[in-house]
């Protein structure tokens, strides 16, 4: 069963210095248990956290222009990066946007 994390009024600065406000949901599957308990603390807050050091990071390197536009490529950044990381670091986590 997927588990979800729901962001609500996330402040962000843009590259064009506009701050912003952005709603996010992420659902992710723990794929191992056992891995999970044993790598991390807390997995569903390194979880929350990593996704929305995530979406900052990436909607910081982006035009306000480009995040109005650009939601479909944003997914997939955020996709990509919370996989690599998540798989790289505590080899658990498998993710859907």
């Amino acid at each position: 069963m997927p588990l979800k994390i729901l962001y609500s009024l996330v402040q962000v600065l843009t590259k064009d210095s506009v701050t912003v406000s952005v709603d996010a949901v992420v659902y992710y599957r723990v794929s191992n248990a056992t891995v999970s308990v044993a790598n991390v603390e807390n997995a569903h807050h390194s979880t929350r956290l990593l996704a929305q050091t995530t979406l900052r990071n990436i909607l910081g390197t982006k035009n306000l222009h480009e995040i109005l536009s650009d939601r479909e490529s944003i997914s997939g950044s955020m996709q990509v990066n919370l996989l690599l990381a998540g798989k790289c670091l505590w080899k658990y986590l498998c993710l859907t946007l």
